[in-house]
């Protein structure tokens, strides 16, 4: 059997330098920490970091920005907030940046969809909704559908998903906690596991039914989703490969 640090090494294989990297917890107080206290622990650097209002103030992952693993954040927020700067240890600045829960979302979404770029209702107001030349060549900043202006933005690319669930079935679904998250919390969860390349979910409860009742899953199973948690019978850590299709 693998032990602890042999499976957290195995589940963060995909990780590379300047990767994006969506963090989220259900309910978002809780966060995955055994994952971000890896990565921590690596050589890892120049990574974006797209999370939940508050995740800053968990010190998993204040200590990923104080290492200097970190390079720009981007958070969810429930009302419009002001960008900001961090500090490392080394004394660089980290800009931290702000997008509405619903906005982060169809950046994500938009991702999943197979889209690199897309027009919506709102502001650009953030570098990673900004899109590139490339994407601009050829196409105005924002169009008109009778009163309503739609701005041109970048999706939201998101290379690994790293969340924190209350329970995953023996198929791999993910059940979202429905007492401690709001619906913008559970969507944008959902949104970061559908956008991410490879989603490795950390749960602290066992897998007690094959498959979770429908009304209770708030991931669907994917191929490119893995489940981890602390302290199976019988070995330090249960890692499973999920074989099932989108």
């Amino acid at each position: 059997m693998r032990n602890t640090e042999a499976a957290l090494v195995g589940a963060l294989e995909p990780l590379a330098d300047g990767m994006v990297i969506a963090v989220a917890g259900s309910p978002p107080e809780d966060l995955p920490v055994r994952l971000l206290e890896r990565i921590a622990a690596s050589r890892l650097s120049h990574l974006r970091l797209l999370c939940m209002q508050g995740a800053l103030e968990h010190p998993a992952v204040g200590q990923l920005v104080q290492r200097g693993h970190v390079v720009a954040v981007t958070q969810a927020c429930h009302e419009p907030g002001a960008t900001f700067f961090l500090t490392t240890d080394e004394g660089e600045q980290v800009q931290v940046e702000w997008l509405l829960y619903e906005e982060m979302a169809e950046g994500l979404r938009a991702t999943a969809g197979g889209l690199t770029d897309f027009y919506s209702p709102g502001e650009v107001h953030t570098t990673v909704r900004r899109p590139s030349k490339r994407q601009e060549q050829g196409r105005p900043r924002a169009m008109r559908a009778g009163e309503e202006v739609f701005a041109h933005k970048a999706a939201l690319q998101c290379d690994v998903a790293l969340l924190l669930v209350p329970e995953a079935d023996l198929a791999g679904n993910l059940r979202l906690d429905p007492t401690g998250s709001d619906d913008g919390e559970r969507a944008l969860i959902r949104a970061m596991a559908d956008a991410a390349a490879h989603t490795v979910a950390e749960t602290r409860e066992p897998a007690r039914t094959a498959r979770l009742m429908s009304r209770n899953v708030g991931v669907p199973a994917s191929s490119s989703i893995q489940v981890i948690r602390p302290t199976a019978p019988g070995s330090s850590w249960w890692r499973r490969r999920l074989s099932s299709r989108r």
